[in-house]
């Protein structure tokens, strides 16, 4: 079996547009990534024969087939051809499909072709055209973003904070534990009083328009016991004129073009998104290899809680090509945490280092060797890695 190297995780986007912008398709899309979104995405075509439009990167859309789902399995999904140029179609080439109907894509690098039919992998990703009309910002779990709020509950008024977890123009989203929930229902008017970052006019009034489980994207280890807390979503009454967005993700973007060495061109990094796409490329044919570099990206993202005085003992005792072999899945903010105290010349090898694509049993070998190394050092007492004791420490 060939070794498979990591590379680009946004290739479906790269190869994407082109056909797009070709045949004057204009949209914003987001990426799904949750198993049974897709299959119900996919089978609600079946029953209509809905159309499918289906082309390879090669023709630049030039070459287009049409063809329609006829089953979709858990494991095994089957699109029959329609149209009449099916001897076109090159087999050992990567094949795109549209749904105009419903604006999906999605991607399928190996398929076999039998006749007119096709037989691939049910997807573990489909893009899928972004249809709000408000812009909404979403807050890492390290933000502690928050929202202050009055409320009534058996007829008394109640003063609340809770965790911001999205914001827009229109409206906010914030989690609270199942019990606390009980306190909410749709329709519910509220008043919210403050808001991280944002200026809010005085006692400004909303209303409650969703109560849903918290789910955090599917891939990402839960980090706070998520499946116990409960979201809820907020609509203004009057929507505001504006809001500020500082989260660590857009501020180490910011910064990190001011650093020599780590620029927004070259690769430093990956959001959770892109961390999600390599996830369930490399889950599709090993599942456990995923659910371990899943584990580990998630351990060595702890290393964002380093003091000074730590990371100098970090870069001295640990080598740095497994190092970088190790961080190859891991977070722009975790790099940018990790080198931003070091030298120009340490920075540039490492970021040299870590450009270097790596299979993913690699990745997870030196993933291992790493969370090994932190754990002796948190049991000596050396390291102590959370957000609380960062903040003590430093």
């Amino acid at each position: 079996m060939a070794t498979q190297s990591y590379h680009n995780p946004r290739e479906l986007d790269h190869l994407v547009h082109p056909f797009l912008i070709r045949h004057n398709i204009k949209m914003e899309m987001w990426s799904s990534f949750n198993n049974k979104k897709n299959m119900e995405l996919l089978r609600d075509s079946i029953p209509k024969r809905e159309e499918w439009t289906l082309w390879q990167s090669s023709t630049q859309g030039r070459m287009k087939w049409t063809g329609v789902i006829v089953e979709c399995e858990e494991k095994i999904t089957k699109l029959e051809i329609t149209s009449e140029n099916i001897e076109e179609l090159r087999e050992l080439e990567p094949i795109f499909a549209h749904l105009p109907k419903k604006d999906i894509i999605f991607k399928r690098d190996k398929y076999q072709k039998n006749g007119s039919e096709l037989t691939f992998k049910t997807p573990t990703e489909i893009k899928i055209k972004e249809r709000r009309t408000q812009s909404r910002f979403y807050f890492k779990y390290q933000d502690y973003k928050s929202v202050s709020l009055k409320y009534k509950h058996d007829e008394k008024e109640q003063i609340a904070n809770y965790t911001l977890v999205d914001l827009s123009t229109a409206g906010l989203a914030f989690v609270i534990t199942q019990a606390e929930s009980l306190k909410f229902h749709i329709d519910q008017e509220i008043v919210l009083t403050h808001i991280t970052d944002q200026q809010l006019p005085s006692d400004h009034r909303a209303k409650i328009i969703s109560i849903d489980r918290f789910q955090l994207p599917e891939g990402i280890k839960d980090r706070t016991n998520a499946s116990e807390l409960t979201r809820i979503g907020v609509k203004y009454i009057e929507s505001l004129e504006s809001v500020t967005y500082k989260s660590i993700g857009s501020i180490i973007d910011k910064r990190q073009s001011k650093l020599k060495g780590i620029e927004t061109s070259g690769f430093n990094g990956l959001s959770d998104e892109e961390q999600l796409k390599v996830l369930a490329k490399v889950k599709e044919d090993n599942p456990a290899l995923a659910a371990n570099l899943q584990e580990r990206i998630e351990e060595l993202d702890h290393l964002r809680y380093l003091t000074n005085q730590m990371k100098q003992i970090f870069w001295t005792e640990v080598k740095r090509e497994l190092l970088a072999t190790a961080l190859r899945l891991s977070s722009k903010e975790l790099l940018y945490e990790l080198l931003g105290e070091v030298t120009d010349n340490i920075k540039n090898e490492f970021l040299e280092q870590i450009s270097q694509p790596k299979p993913p049993a690699a990745i997870n070998k030196a993933q291992d060797e790493i969370c090994k190394y932190i754990r002796e050092k948190e049991k000596l007492g050396e390291f102590v890695l959370d957000a609380t004791s960062f903040i003590k420490y430093v």
